[in-house]
């Protein structure tokens, strides 16, 4: 059914549905890029620092701490590609239900399909998975590999 055709399409744009859906959106796209930053950025840069650091103090650990601190900047790579792959993710997802909202307004689709749409998402959310699974586990070997450094 079309925008035109629907007898409660006022009352969809008085409770705010469209406009809801496309905040929520916009939303995502902000809080996504945050969210990264404030966490395996945050450690894997920590780690780096609390690194060198460390080998600043003990200039004879050079040789065991350079495992740690390739492990903390993969890391701080894999989230930062991270970031900017949810960033245009995010960013991909608002563009195409603005324009499905358009099409929907114009009557050029109806209503369930708006909805279908809105549904699908986007393929290759194991990137995602992958990039923030691979910056955290170089945190966490990165981490070990170093306290088993500093203990021996």
């Amino acid at each position: 059914m079309k925008f035109r055709d629907m007898p409660q399409a006022a009352a969809l744009l008085e409770k705010g549905y469209i406009h809801e859906r496309w905040n929520d959106h916009q939303r995502s796209v902000k809080n996504s890029f945050r969210r990264i930053v404030e966490y395996l950025f945050l450690l894997n840069t920590g780690g780096v620092v609390a690194t060198a650091t460390y080998i600043a103090t003990k200039p004879t650990s050079i040789s065991d701490m350079k495992g740690p601190m390739w492990l903390f900047i993969a890391g701080v790579i894999f989230i930062t590609f991270h970031a900017v792959w949810d960033y245009y993710r995010c960013l991909l997802l608002f563009k195409r239900y603005r324009e499905n909202v358009l099409e929907f307004v114009a009557d050029k689709i109806e209503w369930e399909v708006l909805v279908d749409r809105d549904a699908h998402g986007v393929h290759g959310e194991w990137v995602g998975h992958v990039l923030g699974w691979l910056s955290g586990t170089c945190f966490v070997f990165g981490v070990i590999r170093g306290g088993f450094s500093i203990i021996s």
